[in-house]
């Protein structure tokens, strides 16, 4: 990848506004090879064409007398775009969720096991596709036990403003079970921050309950756009014996047995501030799926983040809780993490059991009857979590008579990017804008921004008033054309941008993957700063140091705080290292682990420790037998409160001040606190291409 930016001898003036860039692009270009630009132009054009054959065909396939259609607004385009942040498969479970054991907080008559016991009694298993996790049904529970044996499992990521998207064939099912998938405030304490049950029921039922538990002061209107019914309005956990603010779905089988025999289906749970919290399910066979959510959200994979926008297609959602002045929701929801759990009886399911049409009790139905407990199982496909993309709001293209809003015509919908030309006249303009734009800006294709102008193109020109089954088809065929051309398009351009840079630009870019913001990576001898780096990395640039280049007084301050911090402080190399890398595991920050994983076994940690330090859960240091000594134990909880919850107990801080001076505290802290502002920048400016990036796992 080729940086948009050159620097100049610092005598020379820097241009600052687009006309002089725009000037500097159209020399650049006329050094470029006809033959290319020729190449490129022939490829967007044709497959332009082609595209709006499509768009302007697809009407008069479906038209007719009593539909005709029009360009209709749709405030849909308004609503959020979610990317891909994690998607759990078979084995990914096991790594990123934690078996919990604690007593159940429902007081049901269970006992929940740890990863260990449960795959040991086969309560536990997975496959390249599969998940599971059920109940023993083949031992009588002694009276003296906790309760039957199960599982209840939760994320270690957590999610803020998101989509999450469950495939799941099988639920747990029959008398005295209560199965829930859920999410809830990871920092708590419950209810504090809030909890959202997406797929909940008791007993025999056939339905699905979605429901809110909250703090006090979140109230629901009895009337919502919903397909499900309200079944309670308040939603504070400490009132009606915290039975919250639920919606009973009216859509059949989305519960229970009725749900299994029709081979599952799909969950999906969005929430932000604006548009607040909607559930939506679909039965496996229901032919109005929205492709997206079939996918997984895989559907981009080739081209770019994957990423979902929930709009009108998908139908009226199951359940909906509004936010505004009855509910705020920033006061009630903070990041949730997932949770997966069985408990049975308890203080739903044992209250309702008897009602339930369920024999005799409900404590010695799940004490005696082991058989009774063979369908009592998770067999989830999978489960992926979106994260919120605000900066990146898709506009709508086709603006009507009923668009409250007419001047849309001209948005700029990146920052970074071209401004997108939007009317019902504006087709052509696009067109040949873009292909102006691939001439003059061979990075055009930075895929996330197109990408989202060109599903914006196909959700909103010639859309229906009522979308008919075949609009649907085509609309699919639509996203696989143009995903198509994009990777063609991408291979060329990119062929052609590496014979395109600027003058005193080093091709050092080429070697980093994309990141949001171009590499810039001046020659040696050119630009002071830059030279800065290369002399503490060995006469290198990092793929940081040409995303920090963009801005020089970052830059300039940003290597003096990290050769502080790397050269110049007193506390041991190996807590340094370690501080560092524990960091980028609580903040999923691949490229920071993958610079520091050297330098920390160059200090001494070894490959042990450094296992410790990757799959480790937050806050679990002191949960098991350490590899790590006592300085370093307290150093990662440390490190492990001043990132997770800012406020670091004074149990946790007196363990450190233990092994370390006033002086090395202070270093300390500025190492966890910089290096936390490191991982931040790094993911999301996505450095190298590592946002999507798992920490890799020592060997």
């Amino acid at each position: 990848m080729t940086a948009r930016r050159a620097y100049r001898n610092p005598s020379v003036k820097e241009p600052n506004d687009r006309e002089e860039w725009d000037t500097i692009s159209k020399a650049t270009m006329s050094a470029s090879s006809p033959v290319h630009g020729h190449l490129v132009l022939v490829l967007v054009t044709t497959c332009f064409f082609i595209f709006a054959v499509l768009l302007y065909v697809r009407p008069l396939l479906e038209a007719s007398s009593v539909t005709p259609y029009k360009p209709v607004y749709d405030p849909y385009q308004h609503a959020s775009i979610f990317t891909l942040k994690d998607k759990y498969v078979g084995n990914d479970f096991y790594s990123g969720w934690q078996f919990e054991t604690f007593d159940d907080p429902t007081h049901g008559r269970v006992n929940y096991v740890d990863q260990g016991t449960a795959v040991s009694k086969n309560l536990t298993y997975a496959t390249d596709t599969k998940f599971v996790m059920r109940a023993d049904n083949q031992n009588v529970v002694p009276a003296s036990a906790r309760g039957r044996d199960s599982i209840r499992i939760s994320s270690y990521n957590s999610y803020a403003e998101s989509v999450v998207v469950l495939d799941v064939q099988h639920m747990p099912e029959g008398c005295s079970t209560w199965p829930a998938f859920w999410t809830l405030s990871q920092q708590g304490p419950w209810p504090q921050g809030g909890e959202i049950d997406i797929a909940e029921g008791v007993n025999q039922a056939t339905q699905n309950l979605a429901s809110l538990h909250t703090t006090p002061y979140c109230l629901m209107p009895q009337q919502r756009y919903q397909t499900g019914t309200a079944s309670s309005t308040n939603c504070d956990a400490n009132a009606n014996f915290n039975q919250g603010c639920g919606t009973q779905f009216n859509k059949g089988a989305s519960y229970g047995t009725a749900f299994n025999q029709r081979g599952g289906g799909f969950f999906v749970m969005a929430r932000t501030r604006t548009e607040g919290i909607r559930v939506w399910f679909w039965q496996r066979d229901d032919p109005n799926v929205p492709y997206e959510v079939q996918q997984s959200a895989a559907e981009f994979i080739v081209a770019g983040p994957s990423t979902i926008q929930p709009n009108p297609t998908w139908g009226t959602p199951d359940a909906e809780f509004p936010m505004g002045d009855w509910c705020d929701y920033d006061s009630h929801f903070d990041p949730h993490i997932m949770v997966f759990d069985l408990t049975f009886c308890g203080d739903w399911a044992g209250a309702d059991y008897s009602s339930s049409g369920c024999p005799g009790n409900c404590v010695d139905y799940v004490n005696n009857n082991p058989n009774a407990f063979d369908e009592a199982y998770w067999e989830v496909n999978s489960d992926a979590g979106l994260q919120h993309s605000p900066a990146r709001p898709v506009y709508p293209l086709a603006p009507s008579d009923e668009d409250p809003h007419p001047d849309h015509d001209l948005r700029d919908i990146n920052s970074s990017g071209p401004v997108f030309l939007a009317s019902k006249t504006s087709f052509l303009r696009l067109l040949v804008y873009f292909i102006v734009s691939v001439h003059k800006d061979a990075n055009i294709l930075e895929i996330e921004s197109w990408r989202l102008t060109l599903t914006s193109l196909q959700a909103n020109i010639w859309m229906p008033k009522t979308i008919s089954m075949v609009a649907v088809k085509m609309m699919s065929f639509l996203r696989l054309l143009v995903t198509i051309c994009r990777w063609f398009l991408s291979l060329v351009v990119e062929a052609v941008s590496r014979t395109q840079i600027p003058t005193g630009q080093s091709k050092v870019a080429d070697d980093f993957s994309p990141a949001r913001v171009p590499y810039v990576c001046p020659t040696p001898g050119t630009h002071r700063i830059a030279d800065d780096f290369r002399a503490r990395r060995n006469g290198s640039l990092l793929a940081l140091d040409g995303v920090l280049l963009n801005s020089g007084s970052i830059a300039r301050a940003w290597n003096d705080m990290g050769g502080a911090i790397r050269e110049k402080l007193s506390i041991p190399e190996d807590m340094r290292e370690l501080m560092i890398l524990r960091v980028a595991v609580l903040n999923n920050a691949a490229y920071e682990w993958m610079q520091h994983e050297k330098p920390g076994r160059a200090a001494g940690l070894t490959t042990e420790q450094l296992l410790e330090i990757r799959m480790t859960p937050a806050f679990g240091s002191a949960n098991h037998e350490s590899t790590l000594s006592g300085d370093l134990l307290a150093a990662m909880s440390f490190t492990d409160y001043m990132t997770e919850k800012v406020h670091v107990p004074n149990v946790i801080f007196d363990n450190i001040k233990k092994h370390l001076s006033s002086k090395q505290i202070v270093e300390a802290t500025a190492t966890v606190g910089f290096y936390n502002f490191v991982s931040r920048f790094l993911v999301t400016l996505d450095v190298d291409g590592k946002m999507y990036t798992s920490v890799p796992i020592p060997e």
